[in-house]
């Protein structure tokens, strides 16, 4: 029978415990950590809201908005409100929103032709 140093058996038994916590702690599936919903304020005005789940946040730069239907009609600029600014080790200082998140946009009609 071969014998294990036991820097390995350490650091085998480290990982179980990491696997276990990590486990324990199942992320949310996209939907229900980012309920999103939309609706028209008035003819030309959307109100876009994000119901953040606790623990998560979404990053301001990501948001990318368009519409679908009627072919031809677009989208204005997004109003958002205030975010909170993080420190990330990768994207460094950036915005984010936790919680409800609530943005207005102007809709520009499809052209008839």
């Amino acid at each position: 029978m071969s014998r294990v140093p036991r820097g390995i058996l350490a650091a085998l038994a480290a990982c179980a415990l990491f696997a276990s916590a990590a486990s324990a702690q199942e992320l949310l599936e996209p939907d229900k950590a980012f309920g999103f919903s939309a609706r028209a304020l008035d003819p030309s005005t959307l109100e876009i809201t994000y119901r953040i789940a606790p623990g998560y946040y979404l990053y301001r730069k990501n948001f990318k908005f368009e519409l679908k239907e009627p072919a031809g009609a677009a989208l204005g600029e997004p109003q958002f409100p205030p975010g909170h600014m993080k420190k990330d080790p990768i994207f460094g200082e950036t915005e984010i929103f936790r919680g409800r998140s609530a943005r207005r946009s102007r809709c520009r009609p499809a052209q008839n032709r």
